[in-house]
């Protein structure tokens, strides 16, 4: 498979919020919301979160899992 550069952005912007998720510890900040955002604002906002840290784009990454178990929570 050959890798392009958008998919090495796109890792690249995976790991940099993996990081800054595991710095936080308001999830709102995780998620990257207002602590006053709606339902729906918070909804989107962990989607967008999941889809770009999901462990499965970070196979056997430790932190990725552990990340994705935060944006969760």
């Amino acid at each position: 498979m050959e890798v392009t550069t958008a998919t090495t952005s796109a890792h690249e912007r995976g790991r940099a919020r993996i990081e800054q998720i595991l710095r936080e510890r308001s999830l709102y900040k995780i998620l990257g919301v207002e602590p006053d955002a709606t339902p729906e604002e918070i909804r989107k906002a962990y989607l967008k979160t999941s889809r770009l840290i999901h462990p499965d784009k970070f196979r056997n990454d430790e932190e990725a899992t552990r990340a994705f178990q935060m944006a969760a929570a």
